[in-house]
């Protein structure tokens, strides 16, 4: 072998691995020396070395980078993945794109038993740029545990899954807003009160007999700018920041009031928010400055426990008309509320995120008291029991909870009535037409010995029976698209503004795909008269395109079908209801002596007054007009009532937690939000009708239309 052979030869190495740790440098470095002949002996690496090689590794990295997603999607939820149940799940979704110019749609979509409930966010994405918003998909019964979030456009498919764990019943959700990351940990440790049921033929709850609040953090500048997405809250408490919110976000905010959130707004050195123009006239205090307090004694005496140790940072106050102050130290106010609508706003002259209250020992007695004297239910139970009583439900179809007289709806209007055939008559005729078609003609036939005449006699008894239908149906087929709609409208004694709960039920005469459009709505859902599980020819998937308007779109029906359609959004009105009413307590009753004035541009008819589930009638009251109020009432009973059997749906002998039911009317709205506030009575409801003002859908084809305004207006007392 001459040495040129042997140069050729590869050459041994202790390494079983050719390509040891580390041995990249010296690959190259062998190539230009003495071991050329060791590189060479490999295929792949001699491949490499020549220029097709070089070019088949190009374009093996191009492919790499054009199979990567050239769309990052990010979903973070804003209060948490523990929802209420009926309430929303603000999502803050970020999109991002690495590629060119895109147009797409964000979808949200939570699946449930026999439906899926869309939102439609279109979005256009410039080269490199990146984009928010927020979504706020409604978690409702029986639906999947994932929110799937979905960025579709031409050549792009992204996907994510937001799990969540949906609270039960007896739990509460409280929210923190601002800078402040922690320090309330410890309200998952104290107890609620007894759980609150909204009556409808299945609930999500579990066997537990008490309920915990669960604590979540939300920054200002990412706080959602639409009440909806605070349905689910029970307790928002400010912190230092939030002043840095938008007029948009405050005004949601004090919407989510409106609907029987509970607010707190405490004070102190960080307390900025305390003058912004949309929060200041609401609070139960008219702000003087900062000033220091020794010691929060008082705060010890209202918890029975120790006083926080060391020198305060208060905000000085003086009560303002129509509030009540819980407690008070050297003349002070330190704890103060108001109602606001079916909510309240709550002032503490200290904050729970500085010295000396966030490492105060008795914190949980603390807020223990506190929260017993305000109401905590979340606005999803007063939404939901609104659209039960605008909707209505078959009574047959709820558990009653053994308490007395079962709910009955509402009845329908006598402007909009659609009867439709029942099913046992539809059922029937069938029955009957088969049994003349099969047995009777063939044996008619037969005995005449004229079976060919078959042929004529089975299309006339077809051609009978489908004039008997048309005969009771006919007169559906030729109504028009017509449409009921239904508005609860909360406000505020003197606001001009509101907030509107409104269901639309609308009769098809005939199949097809329709396309609605929904103005300033924070929440537009479909709706069935019965809630209990989809109905025979309810359509089964719904998308609503999330832009201002709302849209939704390919809405398929079928004939001779009733759809509810159920939306809130905010209201201006061009005067307002305004009341000066005092409450005295004698003798064990209550006296209430003022006035109630329409300044309103029209009547509002069947003017009531409801305490504490009790109705008091006023009559009418013109535009323009006083109504003068001398009546007495008896004072809001105790949240508890007997239990006198088992509630339906629990195994016999099991314990369950003690609850209250909320039925679908008003005084029973009424009754709640009373015995909520812990003995106190701050204002009461005044309902009313109107026709104004209408707040129909835009439908693409004619439709016939009538409205019924309810209005609930919280009236403020003064006096005990």
């Amino acid at each position: 072998m001459g040495e040129g052979a042997k140069r050729l030869l590869p050459v041994k190495t202790p390494h079983p691995n050719p390509f040891p740790r580390g041995a990249r440098g010296k690959v190259v470095a062998v190539q230009a020396g003495e071991y050329a002949g060791r590189v060479e002996s490999y295929p792949v690496v001699r491949w490499m070395a020549t220029g097709r090689g070089w070019l088949a590794g190009f374009l093996m990295s191009v492919w790499l980078m054009g199979w990567a997603q050239p769309v990052e999607l990010l979903v973070q939820p804003l209060f948490g993945n523990r929802p209420s149940i009926n309430g929303a799940l603000p999502l803050l979704i970020e999109v991002r794109n690495r590629s060119g110019n895109l147009r797409g749609v964000v979808s949200v979509a939570q699946e449930g038993f026999s439906y899926q409930r869309e939102y439609r966010y279109p979005l256009e994405l410039p080269a490199g740029g990146r984009k928010r918003l927020i979504a706020c998909p409604i978690v409702g019964d029986f639906g999947s545990f994932n929110i799937v979030v979905r960025f579709s456009a031409p050549g792009v498919s992204v996907e994510a899954q937001q799990p969540l764990s949906p609270i039960g019943e007896e739990d509460r959700l409280v929210v923190g807003v601002g800078d402040a990351i922690g320090g309330m940990q410890f309200l998952r440790t104290i107890k609620i009160r007894p759980r609150v049921s909204v009556m409808r033929p299945y609930s999500y709850s579990s066997y537990q007999r008490e309920g915990t609040y669960e604590v979540a953090y939300c920054r200002s500048e990412l706080f959602p700018p639409m009440a909806i997405a605070c349905s689910g809250v029970s307790v928002i408490v400010l912190g230092a920041g939030a002043e840095r919110m938008s007029a948009e976000q405050w005004q949601a905010l004090l919407n989510w009031v409106r609907l029987g959130g509970t607010l707190i707004a405490p004070g102190g050195a960080g307390a900025l928010y305390l003058q912004h123009p949309a929060l200041q006239p609401l609070l139960p205090v008219q702000v003087q400055g900062l000033g220091e307090l020794d010691s929060l004694r008082a705060v010890g005496a209202f918890c029975g426990q120790e006083p926080p140790a060391g020198r305060a940072s208060v905000t000085l106050s003086r009560p303002a008309p129509d509030s009540a102050v819980l407690l008070q130290q050297n003349g002070v106010p330190l704890i103060a509320t108001r109602s606001y609508g079916l909510g309240a706003i709550v002032f503490l002259a200290f904050s729970p995120w500085d010295q000396p209250m966030r490492s105060y020992g008795g914190n949980p007695a603390f807020w223990q008291a506190l929260l017993q004297r305000v109401p905590d239910l979340p606005p999803s139970y007063y939404l939901t029991t609104l659209f039960r009583m605008q909707t209505g439900s078959d009574p047959n179809n709820w558990y009653y909870y053994g308490y007395g007289t079962p709910y009955r709806p509402l009845p329908s209007s006598s402007r909009f009535q659609v009867r439709l055939p029942s099913v046992e008559l539809i059922l029937g005729l069938l029955l009957v037409y088969f049994v003349l078609v099969v047995p009777v003609n063939y044996w008619v036939l037969r005995r005449l010995r004229a079976l060919d005449w078959s042929w004529l006699t089975v299309p006339v008894i077809a051609v009978l029976f489908v004039l008997l239908l048309s005969r009771l149906a006919g007169d559906l087929y030729r109504k028009p698209l017509s449409g009921e709609v239904k508005t609860v409208l909360l406000m505020n004694a003197g606001d001009t503004g509101g907030y509107t709960v409104n269901s639309v039920q609308l009769f098809f005469p005939k199949a097809g795909v329709y396309d609605f459009r929904f103005d300033q709505c924070d929440l537009v859902e479909w709706g069935q008269q019965d809630q209990s599980f989809s109905v025979v020819g309810a359509p089964t998937r719904v998308s609503t395109v999330e832009i201002e308007p709302k849209r939704v779109e390919g809405y398929r029906v079928r004939s001779l079908s009733l759809q509810w359609f159920r939306y809130t959004r905010p209201v201006q009105l061009t005067g307002s209801v305004q009341s000066s009413l005092r409450v005295r307590r004698e003798s064990g009753m209550l006296h209430l002596i003022g006035t109630i004035q329409n300044r309103l541009p029209y009547d509002l008819q069947r003017v009531e007054l409801l305490i504490g589930g009790q109705s008091i009638p006023l009559g009418n009251l013109k535009a323009g007009g006083t109504l003068k109020v001398d009546q007495w009432a008896e004072p809001p009973g105790t949240p508890s009532r007997p239990r006198p059997h088992q509630p339906h749906g629990y195994l016999p002998g099991y314990p369950y937690p003690p609850e209250e039911p909320m039925l679908p009317v008003l005084p029973e709205i009424a009754r709640q939000l009373h015995a909520r506030w812990g003995g106190l009575l701050p204002c009461v409801l005044l309902t009313a009708r109107a026709n104004q003002p209408v707040l129909a859908p835009a439908l693409g084809s004619a439709f016939e239309s009538a409205a019924e305004v309810t209005y609930l207006v919280a009236l403020p007392l003064r006096g005990e």
